[in-house]
């Protein structure tokens, strides 16, 4: 990986036009927020948030996408390299780039209608998560160390604002103190890592650290080895990786609920990006088959980091799986499934082709878009009942039946099941697992695989689980029926319906037509 340097301070300024206008949007909403009052608020906050998003994605495709486009930029890893290569703009950047943003409009959406945020401060809200988006922009373009440490620290400690959102909430701020201590943790093992590195290549840049490696042997050295897991840490903190994942549970049952919708996806994709850069465009070099022919990739240094991730792989999706089947509370629930997918996406690492690295950006887009729609009809039944335990969804099916079946679409893609959107993702990661197994020869990809169509099997029984209780009472007597008529009645209103088809509609369509999304995703590493 060899990028460019941008040194012409306009070049600066267009390569990094969407982090200047999720700037702007950050200072203007807080400056909002001195002028008008709550009820204003509730009126232009989301809508202010949604603009500067879309005013950022226009940004990103007009002064940086298209001069990708127009000149045709080669191999995903040559891109634009800003001070002094400290942050690279590539394929990949771009493409994660445009997630971010994609998901930031949804989460916004989810926040719109949620009563929780509504008794807060709402513009400061959005400011806080635009500004976790600028951030984790920053984590998909870092190419050194300190970038990646300050970027990390910067989604870190707005995350745990935003989780600790609602005052006078005690699970809410007993959420934001665990994601606290554990990212605190966390951080200080992977900032002892890089500096373990930083011993062995004598530089903090991840090219110049690729380049230093190159020809080199430390296949049996152990510090070596330690410092590659403690750099991990970090990451696996962010994507909810075993043995990094205990605050999931517990941050995500104590946060609000748009919060915890958007940490489910948002931070997960950028802990991934970030994966990649430093796995795969760090510490891999592309054979010179790759271009044309796919072929793996060569690992520097002979630091064997894929059999570490592939033990936690299968350790994540399985620990998931078998913890969600015990969860009662439907947060907690979605917590233990979004630690299982970390398991799935990290398939994509261990594979290591191009081929496998695209399918981590496309299974990442789709399964925010039903993750997020889960939480959506989370968030309509808890707020009409009061809970978001499993049994206070008890008839839900009967007293809105599009709520019900909506559910029933993202609970079945997740899942992995077709003709949805999750079964192409699944269809299309596991297909480069399969693929490289078989080109390589390499038999412990196949028991990967195996343990990976087993875990997609295990997680069908806890998603029926949450569709069997909005079932429950919808097709008996009105007498047989009598425990569920003891939770208020539900009701859908057309804006809530509407949104809710904002998410159906592209779980059910990317399930049958995706090859748009696998040339956007292969576009990235072509």
């Amino acid at each position: 990986m060899n990028p460019v340097p941008v040194t012409e301070f306009a070049a600066v300024v267009r390569a990094l036009s969407a982090e200047l206008m999720l700037a702007i949007g950050v200072v203007a909403l807080v400056l909002m927020s001195l002028k008008f009052s709550k009820n204003e608020q509730r009126e232009q906050a989301g809508w202010a948030a949604a603009a500067f998003i879309v005013a950022a994605g226009i940004a990103l495709y007009m002064f940086t996408l298209r001069p990708f486009l127009d000149e045709g930029a080669g191999p995903s890893f040559v891109g634009l390299g800003i001070g002094n290569r400290m942050l690279v703009i590539d394929k990949l950047a771009i493409l994660f780039k445009f997630l971010f943003l994609g998901i930031g409009l949804l989460s916004i959406l989810i926040a719109q209608r949620s009563k929780e945020i509504m008794q807060d401060h709402l513009l400061e809200f959005y400011a806080l998560m635009l500004a976790v988006i600028f951030g984790m922009m920053f984590m998909a373009t870092s190419a050194d160390f300190l970038m990646i440490y300050l970027s990390i620290e910067m989604v870190s400690i707005l995350s745990y604002i935003l989780a600790g959102f609602v005052r006078g909430s005690l699970r809410s701020s007993e959420a934001s103190l665990k994601y606290l201590l554990y990212g605190a943790m966390s951080s200080g093992i992977m900032i002892y890592g890089m500096s373990l590195i930083y011993g062995f290549a004598g530089t903090t840049n991840i090219m110049e650290i690729a380049y230093k490696f190159r020809g080199a042997d430390y296949s049996n050295n152990v510090l070596m080895m330690m410092a590659m897991l403690f750099v991990f840490a970090g990451i696996g903190y962010k994507i909810a990786s075993v043995p990094f994942h205990f605050w999931c549970p517990d941050v995500y049952q104590g946060a609000p609920l748009p919060v915890t919708a958007f940490f489910s996806v948002g931070p997960k994709a950028a802990g991934f990006a970030l994966a990649m850069r430093f796995f795969v465009f760090g510490l891999s070099a592309p054979t010179e088959t790759n271009l044309a022919g796919h072929a793996t990739m060569e690992i520097l240094g002979h630091i064997d980091w894929r059999t570490p991730i592939y033990i936690l792989s299968i350790a994540t999706m399985t620990l998931g799986n078998l913890a969600a089947l015990r969860q009662s509370n439907v947060k907690r629930l979605l917590a233990y499934s979004s630690i299982a997918h970390a398991g799935y996406l990290m398939m994509g690492l261990v594979a290591l082709t191009p081929r496998a690295m695209a399918s981590i950006p496309l299974y990442l887009v789709i399964y925010a878009v039903m993750n997020l729609g889960a939480f959506y009809v989370v968030q309509v039944i808890a707020e009409q009942r009061g809970s978001d335990d499993l049994e206070s969804f008890r008839g839900s099916f009967k007293e809105a039946p599009w709520l019900g079946i909506a559910m029933c679409v993202f609970m079945f893609s997740l899942t992995g099941l077709p003709p949805l959107a999750g079964f192409a993702g699944k269809f299309y990661l596991f297909g480069a697992v399969v693929e490289q197994a078989a080109r390589a020869g390499e038999s412990r990809l196949w028991i990967l695989l195996v343990i990976g169509v087993l875990n997609s099997a295990i997680s069908l029984f806890y998603y029926v689980r949450v569709i069997r209780a909005m079932m429950a009472g919808s097709f008996d007597s009105a007498e047989e029926a009598e425990p569920a008529k003891a939770l208020p009645v539900l009701s859908v209103s057309w804006a809530t319906m509407t949104v809710l088809m904002i998410f159906v509609i592209p779980t059910v369509v990317m399930g049958v037509s995706f090859g748009w999304l696998i040339d956007a995703a292969e576009w990235a590493f072509s």
